[in-house]
């Protein structure tokens, strides 16, 4: 059989670098094609018409989506190499109920971290190192979460390690504080070869997101403020006028605090990169 293997990702995804270990611990050769999801290719769309997400890992022609399934097909079709599942049922069935646990709780408060503030942030942290602690538990003093062997969980939860440092960043709390045994773990798996090579800097991963979150929150304060100021401080007649005025200078002295001693608005953190912005 040919192994025409190409990946549509996204350098900043957790699910794509899911998909780069699985086929580096494979020994898989695949070329991966960058996908601008500002604007979606046309080879993405007609891949993953229903989604249109990364991953896609397209074998021969043929596309495969979602990251945990992919992972999981790659285990199926590349089988020189040890497999990446438990051959036990009830260890396969244990790393897959974790593995949709990452997706389905972990991966959702850690979103929030580095795109919510106040009480929404708040209670994304607690849910995210409560998590944390419940796979603390899953791992144990093993080595891997499937004992001595790196495999299919491990797979599903390292990538998220490169992100760690925006979310402490961001979010202002220490994980390794909480949680020691997990990070020891993730220590672990960076040092093997697949990992290393798969997982995004750690650096560029928080310029990422603090790019985001600053886009993200001076889009909503631009709305606010043209909401009072332009559509109904000139627009309104009666009372309205005067509580607009006041929505109006509340969102001023919010601006004013955004800047603080900064001589504009537009100034970046002193460690963000420049290039990720174009």
């Amino acid at each position: 059989m040919a192994n025409e293997v190409t990946l549509l990702d996204a350098w900043a995804s957790p699910f794509a670098m899911r998909v780069k270990i699985a086929l580096e611990e494979k020994g898989v050769k695949f070329e991966s094609s960058e996908q601008d999801l500002g604007n979606k290719s046309a080879l993405l769309l007609q891949m993953n018409p229903i989604y249109k997400k990364v991953p896609v890992l397209i074998h021969n022609g043929k596309p495969i989506c979602e990251s945990l399934v992919i992972v999981q097909y790659i285990d199926d079709v590349w089988k020189d190499k040890s497999s990446l599942l438990p051959s036990d049922p009830y260890q396969r069935a244990q790393s897959k109920f974790w593995a949709d646990f990452i997706d389905k709780k972990v991966s959702d408060h850690a979103h929030k971290i580095w795109t919510t503030k106040g009480e929404e942030l708040e209670t994304a942290k607690k849910g995210f190192i409560e998590c944390l602690k419940l796979l603390e538990g899953e791992l144990g003093e093993k080595t891997y979460f499937g004992g001595e062997t790196f495999g299919y969980l491990d797979v599903a939860f390292v990538p998220c390690y490169s992100w760690f440092n925006a979310y402490e960043t961001l979010g202002n709390f220490n994980i390794e504080a909480e949680c020691p045994k997990i990070i020891a773990w993730a220590k672990r798996c960076m040092q093997k070869e697949s990992v290393a090579k798969s997982l995004r800097d750690k650096e560029k991963i928080y310029d990422f997101a603090y790019i985001y979150q600053i886009t993200l929150h001076c889009g909503q304060m631009n709305l606010r403020v043209f909401d009072h100021g332009h559509n109904k401080l000139w627009t309104t007649k009666g009372e309205e006028p005067e509580k607009t005025k006041k929505g109006f200078i509340e969102c001023l002295n919010l601006l004013e605090g955004e800047p603080g001693e900064k001589a504009y608005l537009g100034l970046l953190h002193p460690k963000f990169d420049w290039s990720l912005a174009t």
